[in-house]
């Protein structure tokens, strides 16, 4: 039995979707008989099968098509014709249709159907592609309406162009030209022409002496027209003043570029008047090989400016000897998508009216560029969606592609190689990409960059264009990034993407009647947004951005777009960009405004720099930098609120802060809403710290929304009253410039919703905002008690805040319950002490104003402290609040009539209480993104990086010591690698000082300032109470000193009353008595000297400080990246390693010394060592070379010292490795301990004795070897010893080899062949991993511990704790309580007990206490950091200090200090 035809649709929902189909069909065919297919195949064999069968047509989707094959009940040749709706799936490898493809080709052609059809997707329009030409080969099928030409076309296409790579030679120096010298003796700054200036010394190296002159040719009309134009209309004589010598310059250059003799361009290299760089040579001898081409001939060059570009055009015209068939013009910008004069351009080219366009990233994806005979990228560039938009010009086997490198740049070498190496996922979609003008969706591996192509020929319409800002960084998308923005976006959607998804298209056109393009861009499932439309454009190329723009702008208004896409700032690529090496004196004097010099330090007799000063050009001399150490510097803050508060109102974007602190159920944390203007990048999960344990915080994003005109005016006096409760003080900040606005959740909201993981779409929060209580608080702050009765006055105080003075800013208290039992006259244990008999004599005594009751026997409402606003990011100050063995509660009791109750609910309060310390993370997290997006590509771990800018001094839960010490060791492995390469001539001792020069404090300082660190660097102790968010001021009332200021000044709306309720010591609320004059005096005196400690704008650091933390960022890089990317950010820090861009480029700089230099080796001496490491010696002579004794055969070049200087640096590297993951929290004093024990001369001497590694040194010296003669059985007779009485006494075997002094040569033979075994390895840590795993650390790991680092653990006790700063430590004796013979010694840190011993002898009593307290510490690597604030308290004091000689200095009186108050909770 046969049917007419099958009907396949893609639709999964099968009991809809077909039946509908089916039913459609059966409305146009009347006549025939259409049904849809059951749902499954199973049980259809027999009657159901046979009823189908009947039928004249049947619908069903791929899948069960599929199913009915599998289970026989179907085969092809029953069917007269197929219909496969959506047949592009058959070329995905994991559809159903391309099953059912592969078993239509195993059948004979006779049992197929007799007629296949082909449908393709309605909606867009048809265009014939390679992919089609593919699906046609899989089905064995043709479309018809396409011609054959079209399809041999698209087959050439198939086909990779030639790719070459041409070397140049750079320029071997680079000398201003003589018009640049000249104007600068007018323009000293370059503050008047710095444009021109600038692209001169760009077109100096890039095009050569004449381009840098030509821009000055080429400037003459503007500099007339600018002569012309300008009018002053000054107000003052300063600028009038300014103004005169801006036109005497204008004048003069204007005068100098007039009359100057402008040279033509000379390509002849050996002739005097050569005037190009040899790049442009290179150019032209390109150019001359295509000569054959003839008229057929089109070429397009790519460069990344539009001066460049005009600059070649200006060349290229006047070498008509060299390239008399070349007809050049320039093609670059302005684009815009309704009119785009370069098409005329494009036509032009396509009749060969001009054959070769210097182009600029136009030609890239903004134009619809016709088939080139070449394409050449005079500069590289290092994205992998801009060599994919290059390979869509340089289409087919007859195209070259050329890309030009500078010989000298490894950076171009390095990009070269990746494009060679490319993954075979990356290849096939750029080669898609280049011959379909769809696209595809790009793998998750595509070369990620942050560095936005940037071309002054789109850069002379940025003012005026529209683009996308991003609020983390101030990075901006144009249109021209659009593009290169959503591949990248679409990688990203990759990640962890299960669908296949390679071969959609990502681009979709349509033509419009008006002849308009317009195109779609479409997403993967998981893209958050189906599609998004761009504007009709004039052109598919046009379409395209505009398309990817659109997209983009809607991504962004959802909070969608990372921070991650945007383009670096342009500030700060200038910032990055390496410093070149074969520059002039002249030219180098003017990179100033690149890289600034050191801030001064503070002169020698201990004067202070005032903050507020600006910071000069000048280099501190060595004197005041030894005398002090410490320099000012500004303080960076976070771009974020700058700009979301520039933008737009018309969107929010709320986040959930949710606080996991509700084990109390009593005194639960209502979630809050942080609303901003722009969408709030994820912060991760925090700990706050409490007295009794840390709570996590999470900030989840919720759904986008928006306010109207009320709601909005709500929020923000919401939002105002907030603050001004919280920090009790008269805030004030307008409507525009508020950063942040609040909103309370109701209890009605799901907590558990703001925990989970973020997912789109994000939960809709606003629709939980209690609005009437938001009202309730905005309009008043305060309103009466409830008191008619009882049980009215328990029903109001639940949730509630209390205070006992109606004035906005005071204590206030958490109610707790209404106690029946009590009244004011009850007798209260705390006003015995006070000698009050009860709180209305108290009151009487102590309260202002108070006259009596009006009821005696009402109840108290027992009270107790909201939570104090302290700093909760520190384990160390939110713990030393409450002092050791103070109780955690002292019961507090208010009268109900002299009470008012708060309009914010205690649970929102309490979450509220946290808001500066939450704020303080938020902020912290939003400037390390910056800092990682801006400087370092955002390829280091965020985490990581907060503790590397962190300073100790910040007393936070984590800091930079530890990545410190490990970015130490990997720089000097770095550095001694780079100069064992650089300088294969230099003995050990020369690569030593020269190695200090790179890694030393001062080298690091003046890198780390190079690169603008400092600011980021976090030293200063957050201290909440002086907090305040950016757009708030703190409004104080103004003297009234005579009644004529009283009635000018008029009366303030705002209520100030300075009277505060303070906690009583014996737990009672009480107020003051003084006078309110007094009491505001007071407390400004108190405001102005903690802000006298409190800079907000600047900071002091030492130079140690900012060195560090330059090291704390490399080991974060490594820790993140490994040694590749802690090599990129130590070029980023500007540290001199040039010449080096990858790890390859070391093993193909190196230079190994040849094997008839060195020593032969004796029988079996190779295979026995290799046997002793467990490694391979690839080139064995450089074995010989690591057994070699300065003192063997004269010759020093060949003996190991150049191999030891190396293995040094690789030991210290694998040391610190080892122990940094071993010990994953023990602190950085107890590690730099661990390293120094085993690096030690004395410890690898014993190893090399140990394993005979001595054995095979090579020594000459008969004093050498008398000594290793000496030593060796010393040291053997040490360890013997030692494990002797180890085994007697059970305990571990300890450093048996510190009282015996070795020969330097003993040890130094274990680092030799480390560094040989590294640089037999082509310069990776294999084989040298693999001796330090079989050797050293099996030995380290049975000798070296914080137990066994020497025989007196006090000692390394100590030592530990004063490494931590700590100054509260001590070891106690007494006698023992059990047993009165014994003598008990306690080791006490911060009056907590660590640890005890108990012996006999109190010697011995307190080192087996001090040898418990290094095991518990040990255990425990962060007890020290949870208990000890003496370094906090210390860096305050000393800021106090500085604070008061600079106030000295002035004439004021120095700060006094003011404590926080105690944090108390139930």
């Amino acid at each position: 039995m046969q049917i007419d035809f099958c009907q396949l649709t893609t639709s999964d929902r099968e009991d809809d979707v077909v039946f509908s189909y089916s039913q459609d069909l059966q409305g146009l065919r009347p006549r025939l008989n259409i049904v849809a297919a059951p749902t499954t195949a199973d049980g259809t064999e027999d009657e159901t099968w046979m009823e189908l069968m009947a039928n004249d047509a049947i619908v069903m989707t791929h899948r069960q098509f599929l199913d009915y094959l599998d289970n026989g009940v179907l085969s092809f040749s029953q069917l007269n014709l197929l219909i496969i709706d959506n047949p592009e799936l058959a070329l995905e490898s994991t559809q159903p249709l391309a099953a059912i493809v592969s078993a239509l080709g195993q059948i004979i052609q006779d049992d197929r159907p007799r007629i296949f059809g082909v449908v393709e997707p309605s909606g867009f329009n048809f265009e014939f592609t390679e992919r089609h030409l593919k699906l046609e080969e899989t089905l064995g099928a043709r479309f018809f309406g396409t011609s054959q030409a079209t399809r041999d076309e698209i087959v050439a296409l198939r086909e990779y162009p030639n790719e070459l790579v041409v070397r140049f030679s750079p320029p071997s120096k680079v000398v201003d030209t003589a018009l640049c010298k000249h104007l600068r003796t007018f323009d000293t700054k370059e503050r008047v022409y710095r444009t021109e200036f600038r692209a001169a010394k760009a077109l100096l190296r890039e095009v050569g002496p004449f381009a840098a002159d030509w821009v000055w040719r080429r400037s003459l009309k503007k500099m007339e027209e600018a002569n012309t134009e300008r009018v002053y209309d000054g107000e003052d004589d300063t600028s009038a003043e300014a103004a005169k010598k801006e036109a005497a310059i204008r004048q003069s250059v204007h005068h100098s570029v007039k009359n100057w003799t402008f040279t033509m361009p000379n390509l002849d290299a050996a002739s005097r008047g050569f005037n190009v760089s040899p790049k442009v040579t290179k150019l032209v001898q390109i150019l001359q090989c295509f000569q054959q081409a003839g008229d057929t001939f089109r070429g397009v060059v790519l460069v990344r400016r539009r001066i460049t570009a005009l600059a070649i055009v200006e060349i290229l015209k006047t070498a008509s000897e060299q390239i008399p068939f070349i007809r050049v013009e320039a093609l670059t910008g302005p684009w815009s998508h309704e009119n785009l004069p370069q098409l005329s351009l494009l036509e032009d080219f396509k009749n060969g009216i001009y054959n070769l366009l210097i182009a600029t990233k136009i030609a890239e994806d903004g134009l619809d560029m016709p088939p080139c005979t070449c394409v050449i990228r005079y500069d590289i560039s290092h994205s992998s969606v801009s060599y994919a938009q290059t390979r869509a010009m340089a289409k087919g086997k007859d195209c070259h592609l050329i890309l030009m490198l500078d010989k000298n740049s490894d950076m171009g070498r390095q990009t070269i190689r990746g494009v060679a190496r490319m993954p075979d996922e990356v290849k096939d979609w750029t080669q898609r990409v280049a011959i379909n003008k769809s696209g595809a969706y790009p793998p998750a591996t595509i070369s990620q960059n942050t560095e936005g192509y940037y071309s002054d020929s789109d850069g002379e319409a940025h003012a005026q264009a529209e683009y996308i800002k991003d609020p983390t960084m101030s990075g901006r998308i144009y249109a021209e990034d659009a593009v290169s923005v959503i591949y990248r976006y679409l990688a990203t959607l990759r990640k962890g993407s299960v669908e296949d998804v390679k071969m959609e298209n990502v681009f979709y056109f349509t033509m419009r009647a008006s002849s308009e393009h317009v195109c779609t861009v479409v997403f993967p499932p998981n893209g958050f947004i189906a599609h998004v439309e761009g504007p009709p454009s004039v052109s598919p190329g046009a379409a395209k951005r505009a398309a990817c723009f659109e997209a983009c702008k809607r991504l962004h208004e959802l909070g969608l777009l990372s921070y991650r896409l945007f383009p670096r700032p342009r500030e700060v690529m200038r910032r990055l960009r390496p410093v070149a090496v074969s520059i002039d004196q002249e030219v180098e004097q003017t990179k100033g405004d690149i890289l600034p010099s050191l801030p001064p330090a503070p002169s020698s007799e201990g004067a202070e720099h005032d903050p507020t000063a600006p910071i000069t050009t000048q280099a501190p001399t060595a004197t005041q930098t030894a005398a002090t150490g410490t320099r000012c510097y500004k303080r960076k803050f976070p771009e974020f609120w700058t700009n979301a508060v520039s933008v737009s109102h018309q969107r929010y974007y709320p986040t959930i802060v949710t606080v996991d602190r509700n084990h109390n159920a009593a005194k639960p944390y209502r979630p809050v809403l942080l609303i901003t203007r722009a969408p709030l990048p994820p912060v991760e999960d925090f700990k706050l710290f409490f007295a009794t344990q840390p709570s996590i915080t999470y900030l989840r994003p919720a759904l986008p929304t928006s306010f109207n005109g009320r709601e909005v005016d709500l929020l923000y006096r919401y939002t105002l009253r907030v603050m001004r409760s919280l920090l009790n003080k008269p805030l004030a900040c307008s409507k525009e410039t508020i950063p942040f606005l609040i909103a309370p959740l109701s209890f009605g909201w799901n907590i558990e919703l703001g925990k989970a993981e973020p997912a789109w779409p994000y939960p809709d929060a606003t629709e939980f905002i209690p609005w009437d209580l938001m009202t309730y608080a905005a309009d008043q702050h305060l309103v009466p008690l409830r008191t008619d009765t009882i049980e009215a006055l328990e029903q109001d105080i639940k949730d509630a805040v209390v205070q006992d003075w109606w004035t906005e800013f005071t204590k206030r208290y958490d109610c707790m319950s209404v106690r029946r039992d009590l009244n004011p006259v009850t007798p209260l244990e705390g006003m015995r002490k006070q000698k009050f008999s009860n709180l209305v004599e108290y009151c009487k005594a102590k309260r202002k104003g108070f006259e009596g009751l009006v009821d005696y026997d009402q109840p108290l409402i027992e009270v107790s402290n909201l939570p104090s606003v302290v700093n909760r990011l520190s384990p160390t100050i939110s713990s030393s609040n409450t002092a050791p063995g103070a109780p955690l509660y002292t019961a507090k009791f208010v009268i109900p009539e002299l009470c008012s109750k708060f309009t914010i609910p205690a649970s929102t309060m309490r979450t509220l209480s946290l808001l500066p310390s939450i704020m303080k993370r938020v902020e912290d997290t939003l400037l390390v993104r910056e800092l990682n997006a801006m400087y370092f590509n955002n390829e280091i771990d965020e985490s990581a990086l907060q503790a590397a800018i962190t300073a100790p001094s910040a007393s936070m839960e984590v800091d930079y010591e530890r990545l410190e010490l490990l970015g130490d060791a990997y720089l000097k492995y770095l550095s001694s690698i780079y100069l064992f390469v650089t300088n294969p001539n230099k003995h050990e001792g020369i690569l030593h000082l020269a190695r200090q020069k790179i890694i030393s404090n001062r080298a690091l300082l003046v890198n780390a300032d190079k690169s603008g660190l400092p600011q980021y660097i976090q030293s200063k102790p957050f201290l909440p109470k002086m907090w305040l968010p950016r757009g708030y001021t703190v409004v104080r009332p103004e003297p009234k000193s005579t009644a004529t200021h009283k009635e000018s000044r008029g009366n303030t709306n705002m209520e100030i009353k300075e009277e505060r309720s303070s906690p009583d010591p014996n737990g009672l609320p009480t107020s003051a008595n003084e006078d309110k004059s007094l009491t505001i005096k007071a407390d400004e005196q108190k405001l102005k000297s903690k802000k006298s400690l409190y800079d907000e704008d600047h900071q002091w650091l030492g130079d140690k400080c900012v060195a560090d933390v330059a090291e704390a960022i490399i080991g974060a890089a490594f820790q993140t990246g490994g040694p590749s990317l802690g090599l990129k950010v130590v070029k980023s820090l500007h540290l001199p390693l040039p010449f080096i861009e990858s790890w390859d480029d070391f093993s193909l700089k190196a230079k190994a010394p040849p094997p008839d230099l060195t020593i032969t080796l004796e029988d079996n001496v190779l295979e026995t060592v290799e046997a002793t490491v467990g490694a391979k010696f690839h080139r064995p002579h450089i074995l010989a070379q690591a057994l070699t004794h300065t003192s063997a055969r004269g010759n020093d070049m060949t003996c190991y010292e150049r191999l030891e200087f190396l293995g040094d640096a690789v030991l210290d590297f694998l040391v610190i490795q080892h122990i940094f993951d071993l010990h994953g929290r023990l602190t950085p004093g107890a590690l730099t301990m661990l390293k120094g024990a085993m690096v030690s001369n004395s410890a690898l001497a014993a190893i090399s004795v140990h394993y005979g590694l001595h054995k095979f040194l090579v020594v000459e010296s008969k004093n050498v070897k008398k000594a290793i003669d000496e030593y060796v059985p010393a040291v053997e007779e040490k360890q013997r010893l030692e494990y002797a009485a180890a085994d007697e006494e059970g305990r571990l075997k300890g450093q048996y080899w510190l009282e015996v002094e070795p020969p330097k040569s003993v040890a130094d033979v274990v680092e030799s062949i480390l560094g040989a075994l590294y640089v037999s390895d082509g310069f990776k840590l294999t084989g040298a991993q693999a001796m330090y795993d079989t050797l050293l650390r099996p030995f380290y790991d049975q000798h070296i511990s914080l137990k066994t680092l020497s025989h007196h653990p006090t000692k390394i006790l100590f030592e530990l704790f004063q490494s931590q700063g700590c100054q509260a430590f001590e070891i106690t004796k007494h006698i023992d309580e059990h047993d009165g013979e014994l003598i008990r010694c306690e080791v006490v840190v911060h009056n907590v007990i660590l640890a005890a011993g108990v012996d006999q002898s109190q010697n011995f009593a307190a080192r087996r206490a001090s040898f418990e307290a290094l095991d518990a510490l040990e255990g425990d690597p962060d007890f020290m950091s949870r208990l000890c604030d003496c370094r906090s308290k210390a860096e305050q004091r000393k800021a106090a200090k500085r604070a008061a000689k600079a106030l000295h200095g002035k004439g004021e009186r120095p700060p006094v200090q003011d404590s926080d108050e105690d944090d108390m909770e139930m």
